[in-house]
């Protein structure tokens, strides 16, 4: 389950917020069914989703949250895209729906009881599950070794809502959560804002390419007129064309027809100008 998605819709809105939670369902539905998995149905962003053995759900799951990030970063709080994950294991029932095989029982009810109960970036698995077989307590201790990703959280007593008894988890917590939050801070516009650089404008190569082709009938531009900004005299290590400050104001020519083909970008100008010189050599 995504974590803060309400709050998320509402900052949003339905259309954009839906996007980020179909590029969450992408990078689920990508790991799960890597490691063997299906998924059974999604309930809102909630994914649920059965696997064969106790290790191959841990192993999906610490890949998905890894991988997460890739889905973008939320506008509304500026951070990554965050899940809380439950892990159970028992008997269900299975009951064919709409074509396809919907799971229904107490288990699915305690995973979904053991999920609302993990903070942001968590897992808790039951002891069910790590007491299921050999291979899922090992997958879990490496999951959570000195040196991963992970870090493991103190065994739980959790009182479910509906479930007689505590039910008895340990969860793992994606330790480089911070780190991930950090590097927004080298985004490109805290990087331009830094003392010592200018604010630049990115060129698109491909539209002006375009664009002047359909100004000049031009069918052929030259290698050179697309010179990397590094040839062109810019710092190597940006991808950003910095304007001088005296070369500013655009050329009208001197014909009618440069007149009318003159555009108010000065960077375009500019590049057309590149264009025809690359021509005439």
């Amino acid at each position: 389950d995504i974590v803060d998605s309400t709050k998320m819709y509402a900052s949003l809105g339905d259309g954009d917020a839906f996007m980020l939670v179909r590029k969450h369902f992408q990078v689920l539905f990508g790991a799960f069914t890597k490691r063997g998995g299906r998924v059974i149905k999604t309930i809102g962003d909630a994914v649920m989703a059965s696997f064969t053995t106790g290790k191959a759900a841990l192993h999906a799951v610490a890949d998905a949250m890894e991988m997460l990030p890739t889905a973008g970063i939320r506008p509304d709080s500026n951070r990554f895209l965050e899940i809380r994950v439950g892990i159970h294991c028992g008997r269900v029932a299975v009951v064919p729906l709409n074509g396809v095989n919907d799971y229904f029982g107490q288990t699915t009810n305690i995973a979904a009881r053991v999920q609302s109960q993990a903070k942001a970036s968590e897992c808790f698995v039951t002891e069910a599950v790590l007491d299921s077989s050999r291979d899922a307590r090992d997958a879990y201790t490496e999951i959570t070794s000195s040196g991963s990703a992970f870090q493991s959280t103190p065994v739980t007593q959790l009182n479910l809502k509906g479930v007689q008894g505590n039910v008895k988890a340990r969860g793992f917590l994606w330790a480089r959560r911070a780190r991930r939050e950090s590097e927004l801070s080298c985004s490109s516009g805290s990087f331009i804002e830094r003392k010592g650089h200018r604010e630049g404008i990115r060129v698109d190569s491909n539209a002006l390419r375009s664009s002047i082709k359909s100004l000049n009938d031009i069918t052929d531009v030259p290698k050179r007129a697309f010179q990397r900004p590094a040839e062109l005299g810019r710092r190597r290590s940006s991808n950003l064309l910095v304007p001088d400050d005296d070369n500013l104001s655009s050329s009208s020519g001197e014909d009618d027809t440069e007149g009318k083909n003159s555009s108010t970008d000065p960077i375009f100008d500019r590049f057309c100008n590149s264009a025809k010189e690359g021509l005439s050599d």
